[in-house]
Formats: structure tokens, sequence, C-alpha cells
């Protein structure tokens, strides 16, 4: 996969590989009501989403901490610690945080 190009909370422009080592670059692409809470669906273009981090909800211009990460296949769900470059699945329950 080739590189993907996006923005720094600065305006830089910046491209990131398809590569764990990268620093983390994911995009939350639908939002669903869930019994548990609210599930965000994510796909990780580069590095690690962990379950417990912190990450910037750029829309927002928030911080999130990612409580539980799970993968959907139809109807199950398998809890993950974590998603890696590539990876398709999903946050439950991410509370926000007003401090940056």
């Amino acid at each position: 996969m080739p590189p993907i190009q996006g923005l720094l909370p600065n305006g830089d422009t910046v491209e990131r590989r398809a590569d764990d080592a990268e620093p983390l670059s994911a995009l939350a692409f639908k939002i669903m009501a869930d019994p548990y809470g609210r599930l965000t669906f994510v796909r990780v273009y580069s590095g690690v989403l962990k379950k417990g981090s912190y990450v910037l909800n750029a829309t927002k211009d928030k911080k999130e901490r990612v409580s539980r990460l799970v993968i959907l296949k139809a109807d199950e769900r398998s809890d993950v610690d974590e998603l890696r470059a590539g990876d398709l699945g999903a946050a439950l329950g991410s509370e926000r945080y007003l401090d940056r």
C-alpha cells in the first residue's frame, strides 16, 4: 500500500507508511450506538492503537481514552489489546477528556 498523507495539529503535512513502527494514524469512519456504549469503527493506517491509550479526536480537538478494542466478524466480537497498521476494528466506550 502506498504511504498516506495527512495533517498534523499544527498544519504541517506528513506522510506515513503502513508500518507498526510509524506514529499512530487512524480514521474513525463510523459511530454506532451499542448497549455497552458508543461503538467507533476505526481503520489504523500506521502505528499501533492500544486499549487504555489516549488519542486526539482531531474533529473535536479533544483527547479521548480508548477503553476497549474489538474486532467484529458478522455477529461475533473478539476483544483485542491492540490494533496494528492495516487493521479494522472498533473502540467501545471511549471517554472524552477536555485537557490536551
